[in-house]
C-alpha cells in the first residue's frame, strides 16, 4: 500500500499537465554536480535551496569492477595510508574516494556559493552499500580536513571500512557532535558484516561499525525488519 502510493505521487509528477512548471520550480530550487572517474560512477552533489543543504551521495556497487574495490583479498586487511597515523582503511573504496576528495569540495564550495549564495548550509553523506562506505570515509576525511566543520553521515547496508583508531576518532567526532551519523541495516543483510571482526586481533588490524566499538553509540544503528510473503522472516 505504502509503495502504490508512492507510486502514485511520481506518476503525477512526471504525467502532470502542468510538468513544464513543475521542472521550472524543481531547476530554481535544486542544482547537483556528478562526479565520475573510470574507478567509480558516480559521486552526486546535491545542493536544495529550501532546506539550504548540500548532499554528497555516494552510489553503491553497480558493476564487477565497482565490486573489486572491496571484494579483493587485500581488502580484509585495513591499509595504513601514514607511517605516523594509525588510521586504516579499507584501500580499495579508500582510493575511490580519496582520488576525488578535493574535486568533491571544489563542488561543494560552487554550489555554495553560486546557487545557495550561503555558507551557513547544512552538510550531508549518504550512500547503500559500497556508497555508504564511500560516504563514511569521506566523512572521516571531510572532518580531519576541516576541524571546524560539520556533517551528516547516513548509511544503508553499509560494510566495515574502518579499524579500530579510525573508529575511535569517529566516535569522538560524534560525542562532540561534530558528525551526526546513523547507519541503517536490514536483518539478513551479509554486507554489513563484512569484512568480519576479527576482536581477537589488534584493533588496528581488524575492521569496526561505530556501535560495535562503542557500546554506548547503540542509538547509532537501526537494524529493519525485511518480511516477504514467500519466505521466513530474516533473523
Amino acid at each position: 500500500t505504502h509503495r502504490s502510493e508512492i507510486t502514485k505521487k511520481i506518476n503525477d509528477i512526471n504525467y502532470s499537465p502542468n510538468r513544464e512548471e513543475l521542472n521550472r520550480q524543481q531547476l530554481e530550487n535544486v542544482k547537483y554536480m556528478c562526479i565520475s572517474t573510470s574507478n567509480y560512477s558516480s559521486v552526486y552533489i546535491v545542493a536544495i535551496k529550501d532546506m539550504n543543504a548540500i548532499f554528497v551521495c555516494c552510489r553503491g556497487t553497480y558493476s564487477p569492477k565497482s565490486a573489486t574495490s572491496w571484494a579483493k583479498v587485500r581488502s580484509s586487511v585495513p591499509f595504513e595510508t601514514c607511517d605516523d597515523q594509525a588510521d586504516g582503511y579499507m584501500l580499495g573504496i579508500f582510493k575511490i574516494i580519496a582520488e576525488i576528495f578535493y574535486t568533491i569540495l571544489e563542488a561543494i564550495s560552487f554550489l555554495s556559493t553560486e546557487f545557495l549564495k550561503r555558507y551557513d548550509y547544512k552538510l550531508f553523506a549518504t550512500g547503500h552499500s559500497l556508497g555508504g562506505a564511500a560516504s563514511l570515509i569521506f566523512s572521516f576525511l571531510f572532518l580531519k580536513y576541516k576541524p571546524t566543520h560539520k556533517i551528516g553521515c547516513v548509511t544503508f547496508g553499509a560494510p566495515r571500512v574502518l579499524n579500530g583508531p579510525s573508529i575511535e576518532k569517529i566516535n569522538e567526532f560524534i560525542k562532540e557532535e561534530r558528525l551526526m551519523f546513523k547507519r541503517y541495516v536490514t536483518n539478513g543483510d551479509f554486507i554489513a558484516n563484512l569484512p568480519p571482526l576479527y576482536k581477537y586481533l589488534p584493533k588496528s588490524l581488524t575492521y569496526y561499525h561505530p556501535d560495535e566499538y562503542d557500546a554506548t553509540l547503540n542509538k547509532s544503528v537501526v537494524f529493519c525488519r525485511y518480511i516477504n510473503k514467500n519466505t521466513k522472516k530474516l533473523k
